[in-house]
């Protein structure tokens, strides 16, 4: 019985149609992007990326770039997340490569460091996702402590 039933011996399957990849890299995709949605290799994309004379795939985004694709101003200086959201109806965003918490890779962006603990939006508004208005554990634990020295255990 031949393993490969289809003749196929290594590689990925290339059952997409040429049209459906030049479509997608008119559009502006990307060679791995393309293959990956099309199940196709990569190679046979960049060789007619190469064929169509269409220059070299777009550049990755950078953080801001993605960040201002799926974010919006909202009233009172907040920001309001219009991408993909988790099961829970938290805010995700893929960043470096890894499905996070949008609220955690904004955090790591500006604060130059992972968070310890949740992020919560400090600012009052439960949906906020402006990277100033973020706070984490620390954060939190720091200003508890401020607040309890200015106003007594009544501001804890």
């Amino acid at each position: 019985m031949d393993p490969h039933p289809r003749g196929r011996r290594r590689g990925r399957p290339t059952g997409c149609s040429r049209e459906a990849i030049e479509a997608l890299l008119r559009a502006g995709g990307t060679n791995t992007g393309i293959a990956r949605e099309l199940h196709t290799d990569t190679r046979r994309v960049a060789a007619i990326r190469a064929e169509l004379d269409l220059g070299p795939a777009r550049k990755t985004l950078t953080f801001a770039e993605k960040w201002a694709a799926v974010t919006e101003p909202a009233a009172d200086g907040h920001l309001r997340w219009t991408g993909r959201r988790g099961d829970w109806g938290t805010p995700r965003m893929v960043y470096r490569g890894r499905d996070y918490s949008a609220r955690r890779a904004a955090f790591e962006e500006l604060h130059g460091r992972a968070p310890v603990g949740p992020v919560f939006p400090g600012c009052g508004w439960d949906e906020c996702v402006r990277p100033e208005h973020l706070e984490d554990s620390p954060m939190r634990k720091a200003l508890r402590t401020q607040l309890t020295a200015i106003f007594g255990e009544a501001a804890a």
